[in-house]
């Protein structure tokens, strides 16, 4: 189950329940430098694969932040890019969401978000290696608020 993997780092956001968790992005084995998003590596509800592009804007009740936390049991830093799109058929270019953050080697880091503000309906992440690592895997959890 998810929560174990983030049980103890799962920030507060303002006056706001934490109600959800889903995967971004399931233990994904990044061995090259070139970035790795549900476009390369994924799917949809309609096509799983390791990383996935998740629906914010249907939540009801409506999502007011979330976060992104992050696992990296590679020997290299990850950077990871929030990114956006307004629909899931893969016909719009995705949007960069945020400044991209690093996570060390076998680190991890929170990415928080205020849902007001933002038009992005769907979301995913980038991830990518400046050195290709040798081992581990990288995981990207989406916490929602509501």
């Amino acid at each position: 189950m998810a929560q174990q993997l983030y049980a103890n780092s799962v920030p507060t956001i303002g006056n706001t329940t934490f109600t959800q968790d889903y995967y971004l992005c399931n233990a994904l084995a990044i061995t090259d430098t070139t970035a790795h998003t549900y476009r390369t590596n994924g799917g949809t509800s309609a096509s799983p694969g390791p990383m996935f592009l998740f629906t914010l804007g249907d939540q009801v009740p409506p999502i007011r932040s979330y976060t992104i936390w992050v696992s990296n049991t590679t020997n290299e830093t990850i950077t990871v890019q929030p990114i956006g799109n307004v629909d899931n058929t893969q016909t719009y270019p995705d949007y960069n969401i945020g400044s991209p953050q690093t996570v060390a080697a076998g680190g991890t880091i929170a990415i928080s978000s205020s849902w007001e503000g933002f038009p992005e309906e769907y979301i995913a992440v980038s991830l990518q290696a400046s050195t290709a690592p040798t081992s581990g895997t990288v995981t990207a959890i989406l916490l929602i608020y509501h």
